[in-house]
């Protein structure tokens, strides 16, 4: 077999077009195939392609009577509490009980791999980078997304990862504050799985674990929290397939691993929909001493876990019971159940007994139509950890 390896095209070296002209000639690779990109998104490599930032260039006709004098007198505030002699002297980011989430315009302009390891500072806008260095909120030590997975490892949760998103283009970056193997869903995946469960390698535990936890698992995230080459995570989740124990969707690079028919407990809910349950709960088992002394583990945390999986079993009973029920009563069902906590399709379906692309098709999308639900992923309906929810998110200023 003859392998040929193509590295990611460096953020000077893009657009890669056929002809002399990038506008209507530029590809990208996404998955498996290639897609011809459109003006705006050839403009934005051209754009992360130039060493001068935007706030670098004088713009004319603009004047200090148009700057945002709370936004400077912020700055400067914060400046002067750091630099108390100098003469002069924001970022959002989306928390959840078990999780914060950052997204931010554009792609990455390193690679994953280099990302990972650190070490090298690609920043698209220097200035906004000088002015955060300044108040202490920035560094040029590229080693940003290092110091995260260190501060997670250090507490034995599920690593960070990071994704592109093309069209819009985004980085998003998950970061879970999971256990690796929460207590919970590892003692159901042994119920559900039996005597077989004692004989699986670590890693495929971890498979297993990281499907029924975050909903799907791939190879690149299996990358992301084990040493184990990629070609061996292949095969290990073929195998996994072949035992029934994980159903893929998809195809090459793209593949995704759900939780399979022979993973699943008796009555057809399977094992993540009572231990995804976001929260506290989940962090690791027999760790509740943080680094300072804390308890990260919240009086009753696990009582509420069971709890509240048995009130989503007990709040579906009427769906699941019947299969006549009017679409006016399954809407009911469905938005308690997401009032309760965030679900994904496939976890609502479960619950209520219907197929998942019926209840996509005749619920989910009517309902967030109607503003009756919110996707999480608002600006990506298709991606693969979609999940829904009723209540607003909440946010939270990261630099007051």
């Amino acid at each position: 077999m003859l392998v040929i390896e193509v590295r990611r095209a460096d953020r000077r070296e893009r657009p890669v077009h056929l002809t002399q002209n990038p506008m209507g000639n530029t590809f990208r690779r996404y998955n498996e195939g290639d897609y011809r990109c459109s003006d705006s998104e050839v403009r934005r490599m051209l754009s992360d392609g130039d060493d001068e930032s935007f706030d670098q260039r004088i713009l004319p006709l603009f004047g200090t009577d148009d700057i945002h004098r709370e936004s400077l007198a912020a700055y400067r505030n914060r400046f002067r509490s750091r630099s108390e002699t100098h003469p002069w002297g924001g970022i959002v980011m989306e928390q959840r009980s078990d999780r914060l989430e950052l997204s931010n315009p554009g792609t990455l302009l390193v690679s994953f791999e280099q990302a990972v390891r650190g070490g090298v500072s690609q920043c698209r806008n220097r200035t906004l980078q000088t002015m955060f260095g300044l108040i202490g909120l920035g560094e040029k030590a590229g080693s940003g997304i290092a110091k995260m997975r260190e501060g997670w490892r250090s507490q034995q949760w599920r690593m960070p990862f990071i994704g592109e998103q093309l069209q819009p283009d985004r980085v998003n970056v998950t970061m879970l504050m999971v256990s690796l193997l929460p207590e919970m869903s590892v003692e159901n995946l042994k119920v559900a799985i039996g005597e077989e469960f004692e004989r699986l390698h670590i890693d495929e535990v971890q498979a297993l674990v990281t499907a029924d936890v975050e909903g799907a698992v791939s190879n690149p995230r299996l990358q992301q929290m084990t040493d184990t080459h990629p070609s061996d995570i292949t095969k290990m989740l073929k195998r996994l397939v072949e035992r029934g124990f994980l159903r893929k969707s998809g195809h090459g690079r793209g593949s995704l691993y759900r939780i399979g028919e022979g993973a699943t407990r008796k009555g057809g809910v399977s094992p993540g929909v009572m231990t995804r349950t976001p929260g506290v709960s989940d962090r690791t088992p027999g760790a509740s001493e943080g680094a300072s002394g804390v308890s990260t583990l919240a009086p009753g945390a696990s009582e509420r876990k069971d709890e509240t999986g048995d009130l989503l079993v007990e709040i579906a009973k009427p769906a699941r019971d019947s299969r006549r029920l009017s679409p006016e009563e399954m809407q009911r069902v469905i938005r308690n159940l997401c009032e309760l906590r965030e679900l994904t399709s496939a976890q609502i379906a479960e619950l209520v007994g219907r197929s998942v692309d019926r209840v996509q098709r005749h619920f989910l999308k009517p309902m967030v139509d109607a503003s009756i639900l919110v996707r999480k992923y608002a600006d990506e309906p298709n991606h693969p950890q979609q999940a829904y929810r009723a209540a607003t998110s909440g946010q939270m200023e990261l630099f007051e």
